[in-house]
């Protein structure tokens, strides 16, 4: 792969006012969410616990998103594709937009519920003074409960963020593809929401061990589907990476397709 396409992606990236508003959309998400008014903030993982366990958490996908995955939209937009590839190829550019529209989506994500944390943690103490079992929640079914007993409580924040990150990058590469076949940016930020639900809706219709499918319970630490914690945080991290090479693939396929046919998805 040419290396000035990682490069130049990697500081257009993480070098922009989009990264910015992205994680400050992240942690405003776990900020805002309607359990948070209804309960009274007591400490740092009560008000934690809030966040992820709200349907509203899907809002988050549509920030990791902004990151980069709609890196191909602006530039069919202005037209900047047409010269991605003078000093190149088609594949190395599509690829290398992948890779950072991954990582952002995973940086996004994490920078911005360490960030809630931390904020959090400058007013409320991380456990309530009185037993409301905010670790005994977290530790009952989840993974790394090893952290929270030792009281690692940052690592255990942070590694949380970039797992369900992971399914973040699925999103956001899914709304890439996605961005070669219409020209509504509102759709494809939106669509991750979308995608989401309706994945989730399957899993549960298609299957009666349903939580072994269901996204939330792959990607997010709190859960162990499959009864192991080793199998099902490779569950997560194999399906994962399968979905991002497959993704990476069929955006790459589209992008070769659109440079052979100038006038494919935007006539």
């Amino acid at each position: 792969m040419k290396s000035h396409y990682l490069k130049m992606d990697f500081y257009r990236c993480f070098f922009s006012a989009q990264m910015i508003l992205a994680v400050l959309g992240v942690c405003a998400v776990h900020i805002f969410i309607p359990q948070q008014f209804i309960e009274p903030r007591v400490s740092v993982l009560r008000s934690f616990n809030v966040a992820w366990s709200s349907n509203a958490m899907v809002l988050a996908y549509i920030f990791t998103t902004l990151a980069y995955g709609q890196s191909f939209c602006e530039d069919m937009e202005h037209g900047y594709y047409k010269y991605g590839v003078i000093r190149g190829n088609e594949s190395a550019y599509s690829i290398s937009k992948c890779i950072i529209i991954v990582f952002s989506a995973i940086f996004s994500m994490a920078a911005g519920r360490f960030l809630f944390v931390v904020g959090m943690r400058l007013f409320y103490p991380w456990e309530a003074p009185f037993d409301l079992g905010e670790v005994e929640l977290l530790m009952e079914i989840g993974c790394f409960s090893g952290l929270l007993k030792a009281g690692h409580y940052f690592i255990y924040v942070l590694i949380h963020g970039i797992w369900q990150g992971i399914w973040a990058a699925v999103l956001a590469l899914f709304s890439a593809f996605i961005s070669f076949y219409t020209a509504n940016r509102l759709l494809v930020l939106a669509f991750p929401v979308m995608l989401h639900h309706l994945l989730r809706r399957v899993a549960h219709l298609w299957n009666d061990d349903w939580v072994k499918f269901d996204p939330d319970h792959i990607f997010l630490i709190n859960y162990n589907a499959w009864g192991n914690e080793r199998i099902s945080l490779s569950a997560g991290a194999v399906s994962g990476l399968f979905l991002c090479l497959l993704l990476t693939w069929l955006i790459s396929v589209s992008y070769t397709h659109l440079r052979a046919h100038e006038t494919g998805a935007y006539l």
